[in-house]
């Protein structure tokens, strides 16, 4: 692994980047956010997945298109859709050592939700 440590800034967005797409991560939050749609608009799921892909689409971001075009506050959205179940994510060691190595105050985990990294990464963790 290239030599992480003088690399000044950190910012981990959990979605398919610390962990492999294989691992299905995105997936669970894609599911969440056509569960926000559908009790956001009172719609079924087959109408709310429809309505997510159309602003993914449109907008570039399925976000972008609900606060262009319904004025959905952006934090209530991450706050419901980044309200996933990681636990069950295998532990990657070669990261968590990579990780040791920065200062806990130069990296931010995406959308400040995550005040620590997931356990199976966690470099301050006994886990």
């Amino acid at each position: 692994m290239k030599n992480l440590i003088d690399t000044k800034y950190w910012l981990f967005d959990l979605d398919n980047t610390l962990y492999s797409g294989q691992t299905k991560v995105f997936s669970e939050v894609d599911k969440k956010m056509s569960s926000f749609i559908s009790k956001k608009f009172n719609v079924d799921l087959i109408k709310a997945r429809e309505i997510q892909k159309k602003y993914f689409y449109e907008y570039g971001t399925t976000l972008s298109g609900l606060m262009s075009h319904d004025k959905i506050d952006p934090h209530e959205f991450l706050e419901f859709v980044h309200d996933i179940d990681i636990s069950w994510l295998p532990k990657d060691e070669i990261l968590r050592e990579e990780l040791i190595k920065i200062n806990p105050k130069d990296y931010s985990w995406e959308y400040k939700r995550f005040k620590r990294p997931p356990s199976g990464i966690d470099p301050y963790s006994d886990i």
